[in-house]
């Protein structure tokens, strides 16, 4: 981000990388990406990984959170 910040540069990332400083003025929104698309992120382990007793339950929450929505039928985590 202090790149961007500190000199020209024209990124693609995702709004929510730069709520607050958009919110601060210092950086602006200059489109949107094209309708359908979206950003797909994901967790990729080995196949013979053996999780931790706190990297399961990691694992285990993010499961929760990534397939939950609110009743509007938004995702979670969004910045508003």
């Amino acid at each position: 981000m202090r790149l961007l910040l500190e000199d020209d540069w024209l990124p693609l990332m995702s709004r929510d990388q730069f709520v607050i400083e958009q919110a601060a003025g210092l950086l602006c929104d200059l489109g949107t990406a094209a309708p359908g698309l979206r950003r797909q992120i994901g967790v990729t382990v080995r196949t013979d990984w053996q999780p931790t007793r706190m990297q399961a339950l990691f694992m285990d929450t993010l499961q929760v959170a990534s397939s939950a929505r609110d009743d509007s039928g938004a995702w979670p985590f969004r910045h508003r």
